[in-house]
């Protein structure tokens, strides 16, 4: 459920998985693992601030 909230907010804002994991300091094998519910979240995962999310 968190990866797909986070592929909607992604795509809203116009930003590719390369992109954002660029920005994330992640690669975008793992974001793309997180967005379809490969991978887990953990505590020490970063998570997208807005300014990352933001156009």
């Amino acid at each position: 459920m968190v990866g797909e909230n986070l592929r909607e907010v992604r795509k809203s804002r116009g930003l590719t998985q390369e992109k954002l994991a660029e920005q994330l300091e992640v690669t975008p094998r793992y974001l793309a693992g997180i967005e379809r519910g490969e991978r887990n979240l953990t505590p020490l995962t970063p998570l997208p601030s807005t300014s990352a999310l933001k156009h």
